[in-house]
C-alpha cells in the first residue's frame, strides 16, 4: 500500500501533483506543484451532482467515465519524474488522491499520498507561518508610485540577498493601478502560502517594500504588518521624470491601453474635475507622460505620503543600479553589528 506523508515530511525534490480542477488549483495550491485534473470543472460538477442527488453508483461510474481518458498522459508525467517521490494531493486526501495512488503503487511506481490533502497542507500554513514570520527582521523599501522598488528588489535577490517581494506574492501592485495586465490577482490562501516559502526557517533580514495592510484584495498577516510597522526604514527620493517614464514603459503598452483606460476610469472619482478632464483628454491625445504626471501629482503623491520617523534613511534614486549598490552596502553594515 502507497505510504501517506504529513507536509512536514516532504522535500524540495518532492514532486506534488495535484488532481482538483484547475478552478480549484486556481484558488491556492502546494508552490511548485503540477495541476492535473482528473476531473476538469464541468466534469466535476456533473460527478458532485449525481453524488448529491442520491446517484451514488452514477456518480462513480461517471469519475471512472472522466478519469480512464487521462491514465495515459498521467502516467506519462509520472515515468518522466520516476526520480522523485510523486505525491498525490486533492482537497481533503479522499476519493481522488486515494484512487490513483492506489492505481499507480500497484503498477510499481514510487507514489504516496499527502495525509489529509490541501485541508492538511493549509493548516500547517496556519500554525507555522506565524512562527517563520516572528523570527525575522526587516528592511522596509518606501518610495513615490513609479520608482521602481520592484525592480530593486529584484536584482536585490539576484545578489542573494534575502527579499519578500509582497506586491508578487499577491499578483497585484497595490494601487488602482495596480493590477493592469497581471491578470487575476492571488487569493488570500495563495499569497500565505507564497509567503511561507518566501521566507527561510532560520532568522534573517528582509528587504521588503512599504504597503498598506491590504494589498489588492488580499491582506498580510498582523504579525508581518506590525514588523513593517517596526521596521528600519529607507525612502527612495525618486525624481518625476525616472517615474514618469518607468510609469509609462509599465503601463503605456498596446496591449494594456484598454485594461488601463478602464482602470483610469474607476479612479477618475478620486481625481477632481479638471484631472480627470485633464487625464482623459491627454489619454485621447496618447500623451501618456501627461498622463503619468498628472496622476502622480493629484493622485499618488497626495494620497500615499510617507511618514518618515527620525531613523529613516533617505537614498537618492536617480540611476537603479546605484541605488541597488548602496542598498547592498547599507544590508551588509546592518547584517555585520
Amino acid at each position: 500500500m502507497f505510504e501517506l506523508l504529513n507536509y512536514e515530511e516532504t522535500t524540495d525534490n518532492d514532486l506534488f501533483i495535484d488532481l482538483r480542477s484547475s478552478e480549484e488549483f486556481y484558488d491556492f495550491h502546494i508552490p511548485g506543484s503540477i495541476n492535473f485534473p482528473i476531473l476538469n470543472n464541468e466534469e466535476r460538477k456533473i460527478v458532485g451532482t449525481l453524488y448529491d442527488n442520491g446517484s451514488r453508483r452514477e456518480a462513480k461510474r461517471s469519475a471512472i467515465t472522466f478519469v480512464s481518458t487521462k491514465l495515459l498522459e498521467l502516467e506519462d508525467l509520472i515515468y518522466k519524474n520516476s526520480d522523485r517521490r510523486i505525491i498525490f494531493t486533492c482537497a481533503r486526501g479522499g476519493y481522488r488522491s486515494k484512487t490513483i495512488a492506489s492505481l499507480f503503487f500497484t503498477l510499481g511506481y514510487n507514489v504516496y499520498k499527502l495525509k489529509g490533502g490541501m485541508k492538511s497542507y493549509r493548516r500547517y500554513i496556519n500554525e507555522k507561518l506565524p512562527e517563520k514570520l516572528s523570527k525575522i527582521s526587516l528592511v522596509t523599501l518606501y518610495a513615490p508610485t513609479g520608482s521602481g522598488k520592484t525592480e530593486i528588489l529584484h536584482l536585490l535577490k539576484s545578489r542573494n540577498i534575502p527579499v519578500i517581494d509582497l506586491e508578487n506574492l499577491a499578483n497585484h501592485m497595490g494601487s488602482t493601478l495596480g493590477g493592469v495586465g497581471l491578470g487575476k490577482a492571488n487569493s488570500q490562501k495563495m499569497f500565505e502560502s507564497l509567503l511561507f516559502e518566501a521566507i527561510d526557517d532560520e532568522p534573517k533580514t528582509y528587504f521588503i517594500e512599504g504597503e498598506s495592510k491590504r494589498i489588492g484584495n488580499v491582506v498580510m498577516p498582523d504579525l508581518l504588518y506590525e514588523k513593517i510597522l517596526e521596521s528600519k526604514k529607507i525612502y527612495l527620493e525618486t525624481p518625476m521624470s525616472v517615474r514618469i517614464e518607468r510609469l509609462k514603459e509599465t503601463y503605456a503598452k498596446p496591449e494594456l491601453i484598454d485594461e488601463l483606460k478602464t482602470a483610469i476610469e474607476n479612479l477618475s472619482k478620486y481625481l477632481g474635475k479638471e484631472t480627470r478632464a485633464a487625464v482623459e483628454e491627454n489619454m485621447i491625445l496618447k500623451n501618456y507622460d501627461e498622463v503619468a504626471r498628472l496622476l502622480c501629482e493629484k493622485y499618488y503623491d497626495h494620497n500615499y505620503r510617507f511618514k518618515a520617523d527620525e531613523k529613516t534613511l533617505f537614498i537618492e534614486n536617480d540611476d537603479i543600479m546605484r541605488t541597488v549598490s548602496t542598498l547592498l552596502d547599507f544590508y551588509k553594515r546592518e547584517t555585520d553589528k
